[in-house]
């Protein structure tokens, strides 16, 4: 199975550098010529190579993630699938604040390094739990199959940290994001393995 993780469009909160964690933000104007650009170079691009057309579309159900997958639903002719389990990791009292913010109020300089429950924020353990469950279940559903999930950019880090290290299975092949620390709104990378067992890993 092959799956293409697409990072949301942007909101205003990405503009302003918010941590929008499971706040409900819906993307601007921006975002969407960003998803209709992907979408555009995609058809241009990838068209001719069967294994990146996308044969089921997935979407978080925050409005940013969704309303992201609904224009690739145009594009590839496809109904959006929404699974709860990708949607962002909530960062509890950290939402809505910016860098110098979460510096000056809670001497945190990255949200994302964070590993346990304090500030309310989602713990890594959970979040491996709820990945794991809805990753199994894509592979329950789509075997075989190119899936395109429209989720965030924690999410896809967290994918791509901890499936990318099975590399006796699969491999991790950026296409528009440059690294996994680095994934713009708008960009995507792919996630391979091998049907059969889930990957080993940590998740």
């Amino acid at each position: 199975m092959r799956i293409v993780l697409l990072r949301h469009g942007q909101t205003d909160w990405n503009a302003a550098g918010r941590l929008q964690g499971q706040q409900d933000i819906p993307i601007n104007v921006n975002g969407r010529r960003q998803i209709e650009a992907v979408c555009r170079t995609w058809n241009l691009q990838f068209r001719s190579q069967n294994p990146l057309v996308p044969m089921a579309l997935v979407s978080s159900p925050l409005q940013r993630a969704y309303e992201s997958a609904r224009i690739c639903g145009t594009w590839f002719n496809l109904p959006v699938t929404v699974m709860a389990e990708f949607a962002e990791r909530g960062f509890g009292h950290l939402e809505g604040m910016t860098k110098q913010d979460l510096l000056r109020c809670y001497g945190v300089a990255d949200a994302e390094q964070i590993e346990s429950s304090q500030f309310g924020v989602e713990s890594v353990d959970a979040l491996r739990e709820r990945l794991m469950k809805g990753m199994t279940q894509l592979h329950q559903a789509q075997a075989g199959q190119t899936v395109l999930l429209v989720t965030h950019g924690s999410i896809i880090r967290r994918l791509l940290l901890e499936y990318g290290n099975a590399v006796s299975r699969q491999t991790y092949r950026p296409l528009m994001s440059d690294s996994v620390d680095v994934v713009h709104n708008g960009t995507f990378a792919v996630l391979d393995w091998v049907d059969g067992d889930m990957p080993d890993s940590n998740l």
